[in-house]
């Protein structure tokens, strides 16, 4: 899955341009004019509220690997990315919006 996260302060002080969007099951990368488009399983746009949530990304990624892992199948999620690109905030979200973690100990106890 690939997520994209929403502009920081800074980023939006420099009136920076968005360089990473999602189309359905592709994340599509612009530099200037040159485009790439690379294949994912499944993409989230953060940008706007409520498009790309925590809750949202737990139920299409975490509640299968919850479920596999409950009937003896291994599993693993991996957030990968630069510095400052989301992956703390995703795994462990908010007290208001919580992430995949608390998301997924508490489906354990259901």
């Amino acid at each position: 899955a690939v997520r994209v996260r929403p502009f920081s302060d800074r980023e939006l002080e420099l009136r920076s341009a968005c360089a990473v969007s999602v189309a359905g099951a592709a994340a599509v990368v612009q530099v200037g004019s040159q485009v790439e488009t690379f294949g994912c399983d499944c993409g989230f746009e953060s940008l706007d509220p409520g498009e790309g949530g925590q809750g949202l990304i737990y139920d299409a990624v975490g509640a299968g690997v919850l479920a596999a892992g409950l009937e003896g199948q291994d599993g693993c999620v991996l957030a990968y990315g630069a510095r400052g690109t989301g992956k703390t905030y995703t795994m462990l979200g908010t007290s208001d919006d919580p992430g995949f973690i608390p998301r997924m100990a508490q489906a354990i106890f259901e």
